[in-house]
């Protein structure tokens, strides 16, 4: 917030300094680049983009435990679609190409909606809920579906159909709430 940002700016150089060092293995980096910033980017195609975000789905995943299912091939299908159709002059849709992952109890068809319940651990739907459609409809590419805690109810990370999903800045804890694997 503003406030904390104040706050800090008043503290001694040396205080600054010690409090940077202590939380920078918790800051990101860098911060992602706006939409519009991504759009703008012509250095990288739609399949690269949506390549990278499966390769570092696929790093973390083993240690983090946050998708239900991956979507590699289909993702990769759209996003060479996309690619084609620019390169014919096709026009630019405002999400095209833009990596999506969808919760895993929001229907995408022909994939895993399985709420994180017994009963549905493998119920793919045939339709797409229409807050996805509209998405895709815009060029949004789903890449994964992520985990959550059982109906989405709960802080906790865990569900008894795929486990705990963890905390990517520490594997101690959980990371919680009811779009965890987000």
């Amino acid at each position: 917030s503003k406030e904390t940002q104040s706050a800090i700016e008043a503290l001694p150089d040396a205080a600054k300094a010690e409090l940077k060092a202590l939380a920078s293995p918790y800051l990101r980096t860098s911060l992602p680049q706006p939409i519009k910033d991504v759009q703008a980017d012509a250095s990288k195609t739609c399949v690269q983009r949506v390549q990278e975000s499966i390769d570092a789905i696929m790093k973390s995943e083993g240690d983090l435990d946050a998708c239900i299912e991956i979507l590699s091939e289909s993702a990769l299908k759209i996003a060479a679609e996309a690619d084609a159709k620019l390169a014919e002059g096709g026009t630019r849709r405002p999400l095209e190409g833009v990596p999506l992952l969808v919760k895993g109890n929001v229907d995408y068809a022909g994939t895993l909606s399985t709420a994180a319940m017994e009963g549905f651990a493998g119920w793919k739907p045939t339709t797409t809920a229409p807050v996805v459609q509209k998405l895709v409809d815009a060029g949004a590419i789903p890449v994964a579906k992520t985990t959550l805690p059982e109906a989405a109810f709960g802080m906790w990370g865990w569900s008894k159909l795929h486990g705990l999903t963890k905390n990517p800045f520490n594997s101690r804890y959980t990371a919680g709430g009811s779009s965890t694997g987000s």
